[in-house]
This record gives structure tokens, sequence and C-alpha cells, in this order.
């Protein structure tokens, strides 16, 4: 194989990774999110409705692909782990101060939308943590003290 074709199958396999990850985020929200408004309609009744909200929500989609898409780029190009996770916080503050306009008049929405982002840019951090911990342990260069 020659340098052009490796770095070509090299980059493809990063875009496919990064949209991956980024794909995971969007789905973590949208799952936490959908299954928090559910069981708070079957046991509370009808969510009182807020001016522009669902404009809001639709906007917010946009932002949160972009956002997972910068982190997951981020998660997987990045080496040191101080910078993976200063990125992580980075896009769950932009994602708060997103929200931030609907803290006073709904705070547990708010709540419910932050933290559910928080958790989606999460579990990023956490897969490729994960996956290099992984790879370390195979190369037998870190000790877990007998874990497997």
């Amino acid at each position: 194989m020659h340098i052009r074709e490796t770095i070509a199958l090299d980059a493809i396999k990063t875009t496919f990774q990064v949209c991956s990850l980024s794909l995971m985020q969007v789905v973590c929200f949208i799952l936490i999110y959908e299954s928090a408004v559910e069981i708070y309609m079957r046991s509370y009744g009808e969510m009182n409705k807020v001016f522009g909200f669902g404009m809001q929500i639709n906007w917010s989609i946009g932002l949160l692909m972009i956002l997972a898409g910068f982190n997951s780029l981020a998660q997987l190009l990045v080496q040191r782990a101080t910078m993976k996770v200063g990125i992580f916080l980075g896009t769950a503050f932009v994602w708060m101060i997103f929200w931030s306009n609907i803290a006073d008049t709904v705070p547990y929405r708010f709540l419910l939308i932050s933290g559910a982002g928080f958790i989606s840019f999460s579990a990023g951090v956490l897969l490729c943590i994960r996956q290099e911990i992984a790879a370390l342990k195979t190369m037998e260069l870190i000790d877990l003290g007998g874990v497997k």
C-alpha cells in the first residue's frame, strides 16, 4: 500500500468514527429527554406551554449536532486527557448557556435539558477514555491492580 492510500483510509476511518460518536451523543440526548418527558406526562399530565420553546428545541437539535461533532472530533483526535475533559465541559457549558433563557420560567425543564446534554456529551468522553484504557491494558503499560 502506498502512503496516500494509507492516509486516505485513515481519514475515512476517522470520519466514520467521528460521525458514529456524534450520532451516538445526539441519540443519547433524544432518548433521555423523550423518556423523561413521557414519564412526566404519564405521571402528572400535560406540561406547561412556554412561548417559543418549540422553535428553540428545533434549533437546539442543530446546535446539539454541531457540538456533538466538535466533541467527537476532539475526543478522537486530541491526545491529552485534560484537553478532552476541557472540551467536553466547554461543549456542555455552551449547551447550558443556549438554554439559560428558560431557566427562570421553567427551571425543571432547564435542568432536564441541561442534564441530558451533559450526559450525552459525557458519553463520548467515557467511551473514548474506556477505549484508551483498554488499549493501554493490552499493551501492559498500566496495572489496574488485578482488575481484568
